[in-house]
């Protein structure tokens, strides 16, 4: 997912960055904005905001395969989104 579409689906839960900032004990949601829109990392937001939205981290954050717990999940999130990649370099999804 992009950040857009974790702040839009955040949203139809009354949820917003901000909120998860707080629920994670900063005063803004800053950081969360920014690993969702990867310009930072951080795995424990990465997977609560996972959390928030009811999906496994996996799929909200596929090229992060190291945010998965599970070494098997950490396989096959890489290479899916190995496949993504070169499906959109070579233009097969938009």
């Amino acid at each position: 997912m992009t950040g857009e579409e974790i702040r839009k689906s955040l949203k139809e839960k009354d949820l917003s960055f901000a909120a998860i900032g707080r629920a994670l004990g900063h005063s803004t949601g800053t950081a969360v904005s920014r690993i969702c829109h990867r310009q930072a990392s951080g795995r424990v937001t990465a997977r609560f905001v996972a959390d928030a939205l009811g999906l496994p981290v996996e799929e909200v954050f596929p090229e992060r395969p190291e945010y998965a717990d599970d070494p098997k999940q950490v396989r096959k999130a890489r290479a899916e989104a190995e496949l993504r990649q070169k499906a959109e370099a070579t233009g097969l999804v938009a």
